[in-house]
């Protein structure tokens, strides 16, 4: 209740973000990928600078909501310009019939993608749901923070790797199949040998850097990251390739793997709290159930390559 008063920036929110995203995947299209990188320090450096400058006036909830909003829409602008001065032509004649034809042509993605994206995001969020209803407001905090320090950083980098796949990947789809299942190896070998380094170094030395550098209250949290190192190395891997189904009109598969992803999480952490099994143990079984189903994800989309 006390976030009622903060509801309208909801949909202020949303249009800023939604209209960053029309515009980066234009920028994906046109392989304008400086320009995004760009546009993503921005994001990065707004959204930290702004929730601690608005919260220097004990602003509460609003200086976070607000941090979070000009974080996720920094850049737009900049996007906007580059694609009217490079495609000027092309934009004066969009009309409304190619719109619906578009659309038409596309209807899977509004109709079945979106079912998916929510979906995606409650199984991320449920955690965090079940933690605090079964195991405390303390467990939820040292998972919150611990799911923040670990993923906060490769993120930009896998976001940035994603990008770049969807736009080869599209391009290349049209020339031959095989030459998108060699990108698809060829990425996934990548991001492996990259994000083993950052995840072996969290399965070793997380408590002790999280005890040093957060205080020993929140030593709980490295012990939280130790055991999802595994997770985290599969996600790094398998997330800029969670395009590939995208790309090949098969949202339809992207729902049924997200729909079982959920009920695996579900399913790990329901037992836990059933068995009265304790918090490490309950992370673990989440990482998991994660771990699996990214595993999952990743033969299905080679399988439907390997059918293309």
């Amino acid at each position: 209740p006390k976030l009622r008063p903060y509801l309208w920036l909801l949909p202020v929110g949303v249009f800023g973000a939604s209209t960053y995203s029309a515009f980066n995947f234009w920028a994906i299209r046109e392989n304008n990928y400086k320009k995004i990188g760009w546009t993503k320090l921005i994001q990065g450096f707004m959204l930290t600078t702004s929730q601690i400058a608005i919260g220097s006036f004990k602003a509460g909830p609003l200086g976070l909501i607000l941090g979070q909003i000009l974080g996720h829409t920094s850049g737009t602008g900049n996007l906007a310009l580059s694609a009217w001065r490079q495609n000027k032509t092309i934009l004066k004649g969009v009309n409304l019939n190619k719109i619906v034809k578009a659309a038409r042509r596309y209807h899977r993605f509004p109709f079945i993608a979106s079912g998916s994206s929510f979906l995606d995001s409650l199984s991320l969020e449920a955690p965090l749901i079940f933690f605090a209803v079964f195991w405390g407001t303390s467990v939820v905090g040292w998972f919150g923070l611990c799911q923040r320090v670990i993923w906060a950083p490769l993120s930009v980098l896998s976001t940035s790797v994603s990008q770049v796949f969807f736009g080869e990947a599209s391009r290349l789809l049209l020339k031959e199949s095989n030459l998108l299942k060699n990108l698809y190896i060829r990425t996934a070998k990548k991001l492996f040998f990259i994000g083993l380094i950052p995840a072996s170094a969290l399965a070793i030395f997380s408590p002790w850097l999280f005890r040093i550098l957060f205080g020993p209250e929140w030593s709980q949290s490295g012990s939280y990251a130790q055991i999802l190192a595994p997770m985290v190395l599969v996600r790094f891997v398998v997330n800029p390739l969670s395009q590939t189904l995208n790309v090949l009109e098969r949202q339809e598969l992207q729902l049924l793997w997200v729909i079982i992803r959920l009920a695996l999480v579900m399913t790990s952490l329901g037992m836990a709290s059933a068995l009265n099994f304790s918090d490490l143990i309950a992370v673990a079984l989440f990482s998991g159930a994660m771990t699996s189903a990214y595993l999952l994800y990743f033969g299905l989309c080679w399988y439907v390559l390997c059918k293309k």
